[in-house]
């Protein structure tokens, strides 16, 4: 039973619509980041559809309703699933653009206006929001920077987030005649993104701001962890659910480079990487032998079904190799991709500080060397036909061709690795801010050598960053307060992300920049017994910013 529409009669801007099912007190979190949004409240509403909670959220949203003028609660019998309450939602709206929303996230304060502001400006079909996960993954690469007007055709990137947190224009929403898959499934939120981007003239992307911050939590992700409390992945439910979005992808592709590198999102995600040993391939570890050998069946029903041979080429070695052993028609190749997930979770980056010095413009320049380890060891790599081989089990080297465990594809030069772009790209520095996750990512200058052991090579990387105060922004304003310091190494297409800490070889000094008139300045220290680095972003105390304008002003003077 949907209450009265007492909101302001103008149309809003936008329309949040938020799907709820026994959030618990998480759906706090929720409201009060939708009522301390900077539109003012008659630019927007928020319409709640509580699809059958039996715990205290029904009587919450209607209590918040009663005050709030601009946001409804409409009531439902339990659904099964995110979908029909995001449908329910969306037909409710009455906002030029809609933005859906979980009900245990939370917005930025400034989110809905910025997201506005883009969509406007660019008259925009579907503007990403910039989102950051909090115990969770959430995409980094494609919010490095604004991009106003793009196509899925110019940035295939899009293809990393496909979760429903966008805000879309309603008339385009409309006009394609765009919903949610209903009823209890999987991926229904995969099946709106991916025809919505194909079915948009124009995507913006708004990747200066944090907008949207993803929660985790217990036994699954955001809305449908609810629906799902107990986090079951059942092979043979989940996978027909993943070809339909496959079949959608071939639809409006033609074979080539192009559907490929749509194609290797998934082949990442949902099917070989659901057989590694980080991430969601955990499960195929931790997993009994039944459930391995019912997934390993259904991926590669998919991969057979598909996902061409050329993609495996765009994959990271680990995969690839992964990948080789899956085709292939081994009766024991269960255990040796098993071999596979075992040897990948062993494998951790490191990552140390070599320098760290204060420069003139106010930003610290920060050094740091990078190497993957096995078991405390350096990870040592083989040599085959002026290439490096990723170091596997001997019984899957003995079964996968060398080509598929080739280091990026990238050549060895002497005593130098070059390289390629996709391994640069997964490089980077995370600055992470404490109090609420913001997260600022970084790309560095790259270096590299080899350094030879007995057995092969040991494989190091140099990176150089620099950390300006005017990165440490959200938007335009200034972030002052404590940055944990991760590294994304890149290594051999390995994208854990770890702190980064104190050199055992060398003295490396703590560091400040001087802010002489400058309004911010960065301290760069060790914490906790490990030496993590952490960043202090402040802004000077203001009668020391005086007293130094001042001595600037009587030099002027001559005095």
């Amino acid at each position: 039973m949907s209450r009265p529409d007492r909101a302001n009669a103008r149309t809003p801007a936008v329309s949040v619509v938020v799907p709820v099912y026994n959030p618990g007190p998480q759906l706090e979190r929720c409201i009060d980041s939708i009522l301390a949004q900077s539109l003012r409240p008659d630019q927007f509403e928020a319409i709640f559809v509580d699809d059958g909670s039996t715990d205290e959220s029904p009587g919450r949203l209607d209590a918040v309703a009663a005050r709030h003028p601009n946001v409804r609660v409409i009531h439902q019998e339990n659904s099964g699933w995110p979908g029909k309450p995001r449908n329910v939602g969306l037909d409710a709206s009455r906002g030029e653009y809609v933005f859906f929303m979980d009900h245990d996230d939370r917005l930025g304060p400034q989110a809905l206006e910025r997201l506005y502001a883009m969509a406007t400006r660019n008259h925009s079909d579907i503007v990403v929001a910039k989102i950051v996960g909090h115990g969770r993954r959430a995409p980094r690469g494609v919010f490095l920077k604004n991009r106003e007007r793009v196509t899925l055709a110019s940035a295939p990137d899009l293809f990393n987030t496909l979760t429903p947190q966008k805000l879309y224009r309603r008339a385009f929403l409309e006009e394609h005649g765009l919903r949610y898959p209903e009823g209890r499934r999987r991926l229904e939120d995969h099946v709106f993104v991916v025809r919505s981007y194909f079915a948009a003239s124009v995507i913006s992307i708004l990747g200066d701001y944090a907008c949207y911050f993803h929660h985790a939590v217990p036994g699954g992700s955001a809305a449908s962890g609810r629906y799902d409390p107990a986090g079951t992945f059942d092979p043979a439910f989940y996978y027909p659910f993943l070809r339909e979005v496959l079949e959608i992808v071939e639809a409006n592709t033609e074979p080539g480079p192009f559907r490929d590198q749509l194609l290797k999102r998934f082949a990442q995600g949902e099917l070989v990487g659901r057989l590694g040993g980080r991430h969601f391939g955990l499960r195929f570890l931790e997993a009994d032998d039944d459930f391995r050998r019912r997934i390993v069946d259904e991926v590669r029903a998919v991969v057979d079904a598909h996902i061409p041979a050329t993609v495996d080429a765009l994959l990271p070695p680990q995969q690839r190799t992964q990948m080789a052993v899956l085709r292939s028609d081994r009766p024991d190749r269960v255990d040796l991709l098993l071999q596979l997930a075992r040897a990948e979770h062993g494998v951790t980056p490191l990552a140390h500080v070599r320098s760290i010095t204060a420069e003139a413009d106010g930003a610290l320049r920060l050094v740091a060397v990078t190497e993957l380890t096995l078991g405390g060891a350096p990870l040592v790599f083989g040599r085959q036909d002026g290439r490096l081989l990723l170091p596997v089990p001997a019984a899957v080297a003995a079964v996968v061709p060398n080509e598929a465990r080739w280091l990026n594809q990238a050549h060895v030069l002497a005593r130098t690795l070059v390289l390629d772009v996709e391994s640069s790209r997964r490089t980077a520095l995370v600055i992470l801010r404490r109090d609420d996750a913001t997260e600022v990512v970084l790309r560095p200058k790259v270096g590299q050598r080899l350094v030879e052991v007995p057995g092969g090579v040991r494989l190091e990387r140099t990176l150089t960053f620099r950390i300006h105060p005017d990165r440490l922004t959200q938007g335009s304003t200034f972030m002052a307060g404590r940055w944990q310091v991760r590294v994304r190494p890149g290594l051999a297409g390995y994208t854990v992300d770890v702190r980064l800490t104190r050199s055992p070889d060398e003295d490396v000094r703590e560091a400040e920049t001087l802010p002489d008139d400058r309004t911010a300045c960065l301290a760069a220290s060790w914490a906790g017994p490990d030496g993590h680095l952490v960043i202090e972003a402040r802004r000077p105390a203001p009668g020391r910013i005086a007293r130094r304008l001042r001595r600037r002003v009587q030099r002027l003077l001559g005095r």
